[in-house]
């Protein structure tokens, strides 16, 4: 699931969210079966500094619950930039 909304008082910033699920069992005709669920959210902030030139501030956190393995979560910031560049075609 994932959402994007670009604001109102300034159409520059654009707001994100994302949502995932995972649930995985194996092996299933094993007398012992392992399961394990993984969760997974993330928040982002775009900003179009320019026409060309991007901005973004994300934030994801993944979860993983199983019988088997450590129960463990994480946190991932990223900072990324992306800028676009157009060639003008000539016909020679």
């Amino acid at each position: 699931l994932t959402a994007n909304h670009r604001l109102a008082f300034n159409p520059k910033f654009n707001l994100s969210f994302n949502s995932q699920a995972s649930y995985s069992r194996y092996p299933k005709k094993a007398d012992f079966t392992e399961k394990s669920e993984t969760y997974t959210s993330g928040l982002g902030l775009s900003y179009a500094f320019r026409q060309w030139l991007d901005f973004s501030l994300d934030w994801a956190h993944t979860e993983n619950r199983s019988n088997v393995s450590i129960d463990y979560y994480t946190n991932i910031f990223t900072f990324k930039t992306q800028a676009k560049f157009w060639v003008k075609n000539s016909n020679v």
